[in-house]
């Protein structure tokens, strides 16, 4: 492993982006003399081209987040989610097609000053000046992963010297030998870190939520490395006899990988022994108790609280499953009670709120020693307009309390913490705030105390707040129902299910 500080990566980069303006700069007045052009006739066409080339990369981006777009509408996000070869005529043929039809559009287009070598090896200066502007701004914000600029524009540098020096440029195809020896050592790189890049993301992308379009990720990460990998590549396509066949044939591979997405084959998940790519879901069989502000039940009832986890959860399901028709969207729940009076194991999952669901069944088998129970142990007055709630919690080794203040009521400290509570998501307007209380063997009970400032003429409770207990030990099959739930999950997806309570108060 190579590694260097912050400061010499700063150098080196200043010093490589420097070395290739004098390469280019030479090469260009080389051409020039060949061509018999003026400075500022081979200037203009060096103009012309790196503008091309900028607008070819737009033109594969808008297209790369339009495939996106179009896929999560026809309902096929995710569909190289087990088959991640797909990837490759989705978006990354696409893209090499787009810079191959800039290429030929400008020669076809704009009358020609240059040869053909000539040309190509312009538009491919083009790049690696795109590519140096992009170094120089991640290099000004102290962004490490400019390294790999580094390493393209060097490999880069290495071919434009060795062909300036010999001569190659001017005599014909010669460059190409030495252009593509020294792009080996770029290509396998840039592979190298796609498929690291691409390994890590895709298996995140079966678990980031339904709230997200994964296609827009994997679609602009791909085009973007295909956008390096192919920009040293695809402007030799100029130099075949038969170019514009290469990119009808490119887009003939685009329609039939399109049609795969459209067969079985572009079902995204799979039960594979080996290396499996199961849907995901959270399933909380769940028991609610809603206390209204004089402890009163508002809402005491059971079912199965289901979280997806992908963007084609829980669509996927319909057909598979019987008990889907039997499903309550909580989106609306949301409104009226904090944290959906749900039992979210953190609040981050709040997220996919508008996109979960409860399937009311018969409630789950609990001991009393493994319900979380809320005691307020004590409420003081410590100045006018100042409250101090006091609170226990004891319950099995997960639990959660949700807290929210009334309009006009804020949390100004609490000692679960030094620092004044950060806010979670928004309750309507009101903010919110979330402990996570875990246990090892020792069975501990949960004191906090909070301050609540108030208006001195306010009646009536300060804040909502909510507790929920997580049962990752008990036997989720202790109920028939809910075991024949779980069994009807087809075999390709993957369930993390678990026992769930919550008890929500006005204090």
């Amino acid at each position: 492993m190579i590694t260097y500080t912050e400061v010499t990566g700063t150098i080196l980069n200043v010093f490589i982006a420097t070395c290739l303006v004098i390469t280019i700069v030479l090469s260009l007045n080389s051409i020039a003399n060949d061509e018999g052009m003026s400075i500022g006739n081979i200037s203009k066409e060096f103009g012309i081209s790196l503008l091309t080339q900028v607008g070819g990369w737009l033109v594969a981006l808008v297209i790369s987040a339009a495939i996106a777009c179009i896929l999560d509408i026809c309902g096929r996000p995710l569909s190289w989610y087990t088959r991640p070869w797909l990837i490759t005529g989705i978006y990354f043929l696409p893209a090499l097609i787009v810079l191959a039809s800039t290429s030929q559009l400008l020669l076809r287009f704009k009358k020609r000053r240059l040869t053909l070598g000539h040309f190509v090896q312009m538009q491919m200066h083009c790049l690696c000046v795109m590519l140096l502007f992009i170094l120089l701004a991640l290099t000004a914000a102290s962004i490490r992963s400019a390294y790999m600029f580094f390493v393209i524009i060097l490999f880069y540098e290495l071919s434009a010297v060795f062909n300036l020096l010999t001569g190659y440029q001017n005599k014909g195809n010669k460059w190409i030998i030495a252009h593509m020896i020294f792009q080996l050592p770029s290509i396998t790189f840039l592979m190298y870190l796609m498929l690291i890049g691409l390994g890590v993301l895709i298996p995140i992308t079966g678990r980031s939520g339904p709230e997200n379009n994964p296609e827009l990720l994997i679609g602009i990460l791909s085009t973007f490395f295909a956008l390096i990998l192919g920009g040293f590549i695809v402007p030799l396509i100029s130099l075949l006899r038969k170019s514009m066949l290469t990119i009808f044939c490119g887009l003939g591979l685009v329609v039939v990988f399109f049609i795969i997405v459209a067969t079985p084959l572009g079902f995204p998940y799979d039960n594979a022994a080996t290396m499996p790519t199961p849907q995901r879901y959270w399933v909380f069989h769940s028991s609610r108790k809603l206390h209204n502000v004089d402890g009163s039940l508002r809402v005491n009832d059971s079912g199965v609280f289901m979280l997806p986890m992908d963007r084609n959860s829980p669509s996927y399901l319909k057909s598979h499953a019987s008990w889907m028709k039997n499903v309550v969207p909580v989106g609306d729940w949301c409104k009226k009670e904090l944290f959906c009076g749900l039992p979210f194991y953190t609040s981050r999952m709040h997220r996919q709120s508008n996109y979960s669901h409860w399937v009311p069944i018969e409630g789950p088998v609990i001991s009393k020693e493994d319900v979380a129970k809320l005691v307020l142990v004590n409420k003081a007055v410590i100045k006018e307009g100042l409250l101090r709630y006091q609170f226990k919690v004891e319950g099995p080794s997960h639990m959660g309390v949700f807290i929210s203040p009334y309009d006009n009521v804020n949390i100004i400290a609490w000692n679960v913490t030094n620092q004044k509570p950060n806010s979670g998501p928004l309750w309507g307007n009101r903010p919110t705030y979330f402990i996570y209380y875990s246990y090892g063997v020792e069975k501990t009970a949960f004191n906090f105390n909070i301050d609540v400032e108030h208006s001195s003429d306010s009646a009536g409770p300060k804040i909502d707040i909510s507790v929920t207990s997580h049962l990752m030990h008990v036997d989720v099959h202790n109920s028939k129902e809910f075991s024949d739930y779980l069994k009807s999950f087809p075999s390709w997806t993957h369930v993390s299910s678990w026992i769930s309570t919550i008890e929500s108060f006005k204090y």
